[in-house]
């Protein structure tokens, strides 16, 4: 069951209801309170637990090359003293700082992501940085 500001508790009917509830949870909207793990319970009953395991795996990958160009952030840090990634010095790597500014932006970024990155100094703001400079 999901908590609704507006009509109480529910129990979404589908995985597209879920999500839209989510959705709309991060929004402010309708949903004061939901929990990712409805999500997880609704999709395992409509697709199956197997294939809630494989957004699981999926989910796992993802963290893993999250962590894989956090690293080779911190290491153009070590190197140049800032990350502030020069598209002529690693353009895979600009990329995925620029990335990484947009979901914060987004509010799609986690609380550790955020955190692991403001640890190693980054900006988040690349334009007042460069105006700085």
């Amino acid at each position: 069951y999901m908590k609704s500001e507006r009509i109480g508790y529910v129990e979404p009917k589908s995985a597209e209801e879920c999500v839209e509830l989510v959705a709309k949870s991060k929004e402010g909207a309708t949903t004061k309170t939901v929990k990712m793990e409805m999500l997880l319970v609704q999709l395992e009953r409509e697709m199956g637990s197997s294939e809630v395991k494989e957004s699981k795996k999926g989910r796992a990958r993802r963290e893993k090359k999250w962590t894989s160009k956090y690293n080779a952030l911190a290491r153009y840090k070590e190197k140049y003293g800032d990350c502030v990634v020069l598209h002529s010095h690693s353009p895979a790597l600009a990329k995925w700082v620029s990335e990484q500014r947009e979901a914060e932006k987004k509010k799609l970024l986690s609380d550790e992501h955020v955190q692991q990155l403001e640890m190693l100094g980054f900006e988040w703001d690349h334009d007042e940085y460069l105006t700085m400079a």
